[in-house]
C-alpha cells in the first residue's frame, strides 16, 4: 500500500476497518513487540503470490538519515542526513529490502542509536555500530533461508574493511561503493608487473578501448562511461572493480568473480 502522507490520519483511511483512535492506541498504549509484529508481516507476506520471497533475489542494505529539530526522538544527535547530504541533527533507520527486478519489499529495520543519544555514550550497552546493526539485519534474512543473490551494500559502508569481509566470511556475492583513494593491485596490459594504483590512478591509467558507453535513465539522463577489470584489493578476496571515468567518486567494487 502506498500512502502519500505519512500522518497517522492518513494511514488510519488507508487502514481496513482502521481509525485514528486504534492506531494512536496500538501506537502509544498497546504492549507490542516489534520483532514479533515484524516476523508475523514476513509470513503474511509468504502466504501471498503477489508478495512471497523467490530465489535469485537482491537484498538491498539501505542507510537512510532523517532531520529532526528536537531532541526527544529516540536515537537522535548529529550525523550524516542522506537525504541533505550533510552532517545535521536527525535520526538514521538501516533498513533490507527484498528486489527481483520488479517488486522492492521491506524485510527488516533498525533504528541506530546515536552514541550521544544514550546515557553512557559509545560505552553504553545499546550502543552498536551501523556496520554491525547492517550485519544483524542481514543475518535475519538468511535465518529465515533467504540468500541472496546479489547484496547491494549503501555507499557509505564499502570502504570498512572489517564489514565487507564478514559478508565474504557468509559467502555472499556483493555490490559496494569504494572510495577514488583506494589502492588496488592491478596489471595493466603493459609487460611491466602488477602495480599498486589508486582508483583515480587506474581510471585515467587504463586505455580508451576499457571504456563502455552506459546512459543512465534518471531524472536528469547521464552518459557515462564504465570499465570493468579484475583487481586485488588488500586484505579481501578477488574483487570485480568498475570504474567510471566521469564521476571517479562513484568507483565501486563487487565480488561477482
Amino acid at each position: 500500500m502506498k500512502v502519500s502522507g505519512k500522518n497517522l490520519t492518513q494511514i488510519a483511511s488507508n487502514t481496513v476497518e482502521g481509525s485514528y483512535n486504534s492506531l494512536r492506541h496500538f501506537l502509544n498504549d498497546a504492549p507490542w513487540n516489534d520483532m514479533v509484529l515484524n516476523n508475523r508481516r514476513l509470513e503474511v507476506m509468504q502466504q501471498c503470490r503477489q508478495t512471497k520471497l523467490q530465489p535469485g533475489f537482491t537484498l538491498i542494505v539501505d542507510d537512510s538519515g532523517h532531520r529532526k529539530s528536537g531532541d526527544a526522538t529516540d536515537g537522535v544527535g548529529r550525523q550524516y542526513i542522506g537525504e541533505i547530504g550533510k552532517t545535521d541533527n536527525g535520526v538514521v533507520l538501516l533498513t533490507t529490502y527484498y528486489y527481483d527486478g520488479v517488486r522492492k519489499l521491506p524485510l527488516d529495520v533498525a533504528l541506530y542509536q546515536h552514541a550521544s543519544s544514550l546515557p553512557q555514550g559509545k560505552t553504553d550497552p545499546q550502543f552498536v555500530k551501523k556496520p554491525d546493526l547492517a550485519l544483524q539485519l542481514i543475518d535475519s534474512c538468511l535465518q529465515r533461508s533467504h540468500r541472496p543473490r546479489v547484496t547491494l551494500i549503501d555507499a557509505g559502508y564499502g570502504n570498512n574493511t572489517p564489514f565487507i569481509k564478514q559478508l565474504e566470511q557468509r559467502n555472499l556475492t556483493y555490490i559496494a561503493a569504494i572510495a577514488k583513494n583506494r589502492s588496488v593491485t592491478y596489471q595493466l596490459p603493459t609487460p611491466q608487473q602488477p602495480h599498486k594504483y589508486s582508483l583515480e590512478e587506474l581510471a585515467t591509467a587504463l586505455p580508451a578501448e576499457a571504456y563502455s558507453e552506459v546512459q543512465l535513465n534518471l531524472e536528469r539522463p547521464r552518459t557515462v562511461w564504465v570499465a570493468l577489470i579484475q583487481a586485488h584489493i588488500p586484505k579481501l578476496e578477488g574483487f570485480t572493480l568498475a570504474g567510471n571515468s566521469i564521476e571517479c567518486s562513484n568507483l565501486g567494487a563487487s565480488n561477482l568473480s
